[in-house]
């Protein structure tokens, strides 16, 4: 997606992010969606400080002047939370996968 920055166009990310207390959408543009590729879902852990918030029916985050993001930050709390995000997606899902070789 494309967001209008004045006479330029950057791209434009929304990610959705949670921890065990809340959950919300993150949108970068400019040079932050670059980094967004080597991010790999429930295992990829951000620390967000100070974000911008938008407080709608779904929180919204944004990054601002004084926000700072660590990837990976080498805290205690990291594991718990990696640990609780892959529990969220390791569900069983209603839907068999498709196998590999067809039908």
């Amino acid at each position: 997606m494309k967001r209008a920055t004045g006479d330029a166009q950057s791209e434009l990310v929304n990610l959705g992010v949670f921890d065990d207390t809340a959950d919300a959408s993150l949108t970068l543009w400019g040079v932050a969606v670059s980094s967004v590729d080597a991010w790999r879902p429930s295992f990829t852990m951000l620390l967000i400080t100070n974000p911008v918030l938008r407080p709608n029916r779904y929180p919204s985050l944004s990054l601002g002047a004084s926000t700072y993001v660590d990837v990976d930050p080498n805290i205690t709390d990291t594991e718990y939370v990696r640990r609780f995000a892959q529990t969220l997606t390791k569900r069983e899902h209603v839907n068999p996968p498709w196998p590999e070789g067809g039908l």
